[in-house]
């Protein structure tokens, strides 16, 4: 009796220490959470600040406001993607993310692609190589969620390729079937800076964003490969990353 009573004090014991455990590592992770929000929150709304005093001391500049107007764009553009990248992420981790099946044509798809990413690829004088085969006419997904995943990963791919790399994009029909659906397998490829082979197991960890003398230059979230991870598997599909330091 004796001896059972102190196996179930020890299980219990246990159990306090793994909740405590449990309960130090939230807090690290609200912390965390808190503080690189409140940095990345605090960064263009400072900056927007900061070119409106500008523009208080240039009201007969012209071309000084329209510069102050494009930088407050950008500010704005970034705090936006920021919030919604916190939005979808939370949306994500409650389980309240559904997703509403719809028709989605190959020519809408290619639009859509051409219309958001062409011109960051433009932007940065990226040859941008795109191919999808003909015979994939029409599929059924979320056609919002579906296009956030490629536009997540290509605008990645035009941010960490250096001016006068290239991107490709590219689709293929598997051979098999299943439960009478054809597979899709996409491909994005880059000669960027790549990923290091420690960072691989991190790359989908929440705010996780590898220092690079070019990734440090780039502004992100750290949000939006997490994000890409969980629209695919919510979808049923499948993601793998095959990358090396300096070669995409």
């Amino acid at each position: 009796v004796i001896d059972e009573y102190k196996q179930k004090e020890l299980a219990w014991q246990q159990e306090l220490v793994q909740a405590a455990d449990e309960a130090r590592r939230a807090n690290i992770a609200k912390s965390d959470f808190l503080s690189r929000m409140s940095h990345d929150i605090r960064t263009p709304i400072n900056g927007i600040m900061g070119l409106l005093d500008i523009e208080e001391l240039n009201p007969d500049s012209p071309e000084r406001l329209r510069e102050c107007h494009t930088r407050i764009r950008v500010c704005a553009s970034h705090l936006l993607g920021l919030i919604n990248d916190i939005l979808d992420m939370s949306k994500i981790e409650n389980g309240d993310l559904t997703l509403k099946e719809d028709s989605f044509s190959r020519e809408e798809f290619i639009n859509s692609i051409n219309t958001v990413i062409k011109p960051l690829m433009n932007k940065r004088n990226l040859t941008f190589i795109f191919e999808m085969p003909e015979s994939i006419d029409c599929i059924r997904v979320d056609r919002l969620r579906f296009s956030q995943v490629f536009f997540n990963l290509l605008s990645n791919a035009a941010k960490f390729t250096p001016t006068g790399g290239t991107v490709e994009f590219t689709a293929e029909i598997l051979p098999e079937k299943k439960d009478q659906k054809i597979g899709l397998r996409f491909y994005i490829k880059d000669n960027g800076i790549g990923i290091s082979e420690e960072f691989l197991p991190h790359l989908y960890d929440p705010f996780s964003q590898e220092r690079t003398e070019l990734g440090d230059k780039v502004k992100g979230t750290g949000l939006g490969l997490p994000i890409v991870k969980s629209l695919v598997d919510i979808m049923g599909g499948t993601i793998d990353v095959h990358s090396c330091l300096g070669k995409g």
